[in-house]
């Protein structure tokens, strides 16, 4: 083989184009085989997923696809991340709260996962319009790309509802189960002084606009407990940036990092 070799590189023209050959070759990438062990939510990865799996998380998923709360029912790692941060929250001795809850697919699935109807010493504050979006608080782009889409799917409703349906009634039935389930319908950053805690040990921010949630951590944030987990669904999600902007902002105005995560949501845990 060197002989071999030792010929190719001797010969003018043979040992140019070897050479050639040889330095593609060095900067090609190397071909692992891929098995994807997950594959949705625009997320694919050959991880390992056991956790995906927990017989606890699995019921309480399984039950509000059942129960048709879903926008979208293929987010299992996003719904999983939520059951991790509200079974590390719930340790800190501090309300829960969501803004942006729709039907309350996630939201359910966490308090179903946590057995929260046991917790009689925690609430969960579910908050949003329950209807659509509140043009008085969407920024000119979010209402332009509201209507540009209301326009190219041909939407029955007003683009004001984005893809969302009146569902108050619906979330009523899917917490009933819940005493301490306690249901906000109203403009957010309007009902925020409607929540009735100065604890609050896990907020989730689920909006689809920046101004309201800007609002909302802004008027929890001094009443998050050490150690509260801020679960931010949009963040790092494409035509989300405006979002992303105004939470990094706010997050370094606070000297605290925001933990993106491949779901597409970002994480913060406040000292």
């Amino acid at each position: 083989m060197e002989k071999i070799k030792s010929i190719i590189l001797s010969t003018p023209v043979l040992g140019i184009v070897a050479r050639i050959i040889y330095q593609a070759a060095k900067r090609l990438p190397v071909i692992v085989p891929f098995k994807a062990t997950y594959a949705e939510d625009a997320l694919i990865t050959n991880k390992n997923i056991s956790s995906l799996f927990e017989p606890d998380f699995l019921n309480a998923y399984q039950k509000a696809v059942d129960d048709g709360l879903y926008v979208d029912a293929a987010i299992r790692w996003r719904c999983h991340v939520a059951c991790w941060a509200g079974s590390v929250a719930i340790k800190n001795k501090g309300d829960f709260v969501e803004c942006g809850v729709n039907k309350g697919f996630i939201s359910r699935i966490v308090m179903d996962y946590l057995k929260f109807e046991a917790r009689e010493d925690i609430k969960f504050w579910l908050l949003d319009t329950y209807e659509g979006f509140s043009e008085k608080y969407l920024t000119e782009e979010e209402i332009s790309v509201l209507k540009q889409s209301f326009q190219k799917d041909n939407l029955d409703a007003s683009w004001k509802m984005g893809q969302y349906k009146p569902v108050f009634d619906i979330a009523l039935k899917a917490f009933s189960k819940f005493p301490n389930a306690r249901l906000i319908k109203g403009i957010v950053p309007e009902t925020l002084s409607l929540v009735e805690s100065d604890k609050i040990s896990y907020l989730s921010l689920d909006m689809n606009c920046v101004i309201p949630e800007i609002e909302a951590i802004s008027y929890f944030w001094d009443k998050l407990v050490p150690g509260a987990i801020v679960l931010l669904d949009d963040y790092a999600w494409p035509s989300h940036e405006a979002q992303k902007n105004g939470m990094d902002k706010f997050a370094s105005s606070k000297g605290v990092g925001i933990l993106t995560l491949p779901t597409g949501q970002g994480l913060i845990i406040k000292n």
